[in-house]
């Protein structure tokens, strides 16, 4: 059975342009988005028969048929929305440090993103001083929840009893990483890519932040790359 059947909305032009048709085509593109449901169909429906004259309240998550035309929840749950955990295919956070072999991985990763740092750098080691892994502050990394990966097939022929007996291993997952590097005692927040069948890192520059103040340890670079004065500590600042 498929957990995520394809699903589309046309609105005519001409309805578009209307002021109903406006709010109610701005709440849809939001809305694709957020989760919704096929049961969403019926609240959906009937807002084509009835026009409602509220368009901006947030919907209550306890109906469990919300209209598309109307702002969903961005916050809304599986459980919220009546779906089973094995077929809810959202993907949870989780805790990469609790326990030993999560925490030996994010550090790996942690690492890795050290030495994409060292890399950007290398060209300017003349004025910034190699950067190296002081601290793993926090890690999490986003996975599908378990019964998700334990989902096999249906026992019944209506589909409604799972059979979890399935034993399939997640092949991939994105981390958000928080360090600590030195010298310099720069913080840095990082989401990454982390194939683990490859064993490979994929780690996006633009999504590096440094959220603490780093003052003018750059002060070397700033003016010839600004770019790399998020990651410079010039050697007169050790």
């Amino acid at each position: 059975m498929m957990r995520l059947p394809f699903f589309s909305i046309a609105l005519p032009k001409a309805f578009r342009e209307t002021e109903h048709g406006k709010l109610m085509y701005e709440n849809l593109k939001k809305n694709k988005d957020r989760l919704t449901t096929p049961f969403d169909i019926h609240a959906t429906l009937m807002d084509v028969l009835h026009l409602p004259k509220d368009l901006t309240t947030v919907q209550d998550t306890r109906n469990r048929s919300l209209s598309l035309f109307r702002p969903i929840p961005e916050q809304r749950t599986c459980a919220q929305a009546g779906v089973e955990p094995h077929w809810c295919t959202c993907l949870n956070w989780q805790d990469a440090m609790k326990e030993p072999g999560d925490r030996a991985v994010a550090g790996k990763l942690a690492q890795a993103v050290v030495e994409v740092i060292n890399r950007q750098l290398k060209d300017v080691f003349h004025l910034c001083s190699r950067l190296s892994l002081k601290e793993l502050i926090e890690a999490k990394k986003l996975m599908p929840n378990e019964d998700l990966l334990k989902y096999k097939n249906v026992k019944d022929k209506d589909g409604f009893v799972p059979d979890l007996s399935g034993n399939t291993k997640a092949a991939f997952a994105h981390y958000q990483i928080k360090l600590r590097t030195e010298p310099g005692d720069a913080i840095y927040e990082v989401t990454l890519f982390y194939d683990f069948k490859q064993n490979e890192v994929h780690i996006d520059l633009a999504s590096i932040s440094h959220p603490n103040k780093f003052g003018d340890a750059p002060h070397c670079i700033i003016s010839q790359n600004y770019f790399l004065a998020t990651y410079c500590v010039c050697h007169d600042k050790v």
